[in-house]
């Protein structure tokens, strides 16, 4: 705070003011006292606290695949999903391939994307039966856990034990690394009861 003050002088004499006038010493000095309010540099005008800032972060942010793809199809809404055509699918959005004697089963493009980023997958051991229809496993993503469905009924001859480390490969490469498992059927394999590349595709259209 800054002030001016009259300063006292001896009797008989007259003491100025911040204006410069002269008054009698006889009267009382306070009277003639004023403060001018200066705002302190530390004093916000509106009283109030300092608003706080965010720090910056310049650290780069990292988005899994289906993020990245789930992003693109935002800027772009008529960006379509990879459909192969040599693959038949199931209406829950498994794909099969025939293999000589043995059946690959995975999820499609559109399901791992529906799902988001994949954090775990559950498969039978190799060995055991799977029934065609029923749920063979799980997958578990960031938003939902969904069962996985087999085309065919036989044994279990491999499953993709890389999965259960990397389980995103579900999401970077649904018809390669990202494979679940494969089957020796055993009732045949019945193609003809599965969805060709164009039926699957106007399905998920």
């Amino acid at each position: 705070m800054r002030s001016c003050r009259i300063v006292p002088e001896p009797i008989g004499t007259c003491f100025e003011t911040a204006r410069g006038d002269s008054v009698p010493p006889t009267l009382d000095r306070r009277e003639h006292t004023f403060y001018l309010p200066v705002l302190d540099r530390n004093t916000h005008a509106n009283r109030g606290p300092r608003p706080t800032e965010t720090p910056f972060d310049p650290s780069p942010v990292t988005l899994g695949p289906s993020a990245v793809k789930s992003a693109r199809a935002a800027v772009d809404p008529t960006m379509s999903f990879e459909v192969p055509d040599d693959l038949r699918y199931l209406e829950s959005h498994e794909w099969t391939s025939l293999d000589d004697e043995s059946v690959r089963v995975g999820i499609t493009d559109f399901a791992q994307d529906e799902l988001g980023d994949v954090v775990f997958v559950e498969l039978p051991d190799a060995g055991d039966e799977v029934v065609a229809g029923e749920a063979f496993g799980v997958v578990e993503s960031i938003k939902a856990v969904s069962d996985l469905y087999t085309p065919v009924s036989g044994e279990v001859l491999a499953i993709n034990e890389e999965l259960f480390d990397r389980p995103e490969l579900v999401n970077e490469d649904p018809y390669g690394d990202g494979w679940m498992l494969e089957v020796a059927p055993s009732d045949g394999v019945g193609y003809d009861e599965l969805l060709d590349a164009d039926e699957y595709d106007a399905q998920i259209a």
